[in-house]
């Protein structure tokens, strides 16, 4: 199980179930596909990536924000903020 947590420039923590798995899609390694989403979504322009939960649910990932996708356990799985 995984969750995706987001934390704002102001501190503000939210929690989102991912569920089993997750699809990330990144500015900088899925150009094509990214470029897609973000032109049928009408993202923003500080949106760097979004993942995609076991629902297929979209969130987007801002470069306002630091975001990590945790474990059950609430370790930290990885690191998908903007760098």
């Amino acid at each position: 199980m995984f969750i995706l947590r987001k934390i704002t420039g102001s501190g503000v923590e939210m929690n989102f179930y991912l569920g089993e798995n997750y699809s990330l899609i990144t500015k900088e390694k899925n150009k094509e596909e990214f470029e897609h989403a973000r032109e049928s979504m009408n993202f923003a322009d500080c949106i760097y990536a979004f993942l995609t939960d076991s629902n297929a649910k979209m969130h987007q990932l801002s470069d306002k924000q630091k975001s990590f996708i945790m474990t059950k356990e609430g370790k930290t799985f990885a690191n998908v903020s903007f760098h």
